[in-house]
């Protein structure tokens, strides 16, 4: 079909989104459909699965080195590709 199915949805949300130290989901500055998402909505996702912490590998952290620890240190995006458009 040419619509996308809730799950496929919540994948690509799940794959594309971005914390930010702002609460809730709000649009993500990266571009339309794209979402960002708050240190509340990190908290529920952990409580809700049970999980203890959230590794994502994405983007060039905001610090510009290798990882970045955010939403009081349940979240951790770890920037792995050895060079990204020359940054890394």
């Amino acid at each position: 079909t040419p619509y996308a199915s809730a799950a496929e949805l919540a994948f690509v949300d799940a794959m594309w989104s971005d914390p930010q130290e702002a609460l809730h989901v709000a649009p993500n500055p990266r571009g339309a459909g794209l979402s960002a998402f708050g240190p509340d909505i990190t908290a529920r996702f952990l409580a809700e699965t049970g999980f203890g912490l959230v590794v994502r590998s994405h983007q060039v952290p905001p610090n510009n080195e290798g990882y970045f620890v955010q939403h009081g240190g349940k979240l951790i995006t770890i920037f792995s590709a050895s060079n990204y458009c020359g940054i890394a």
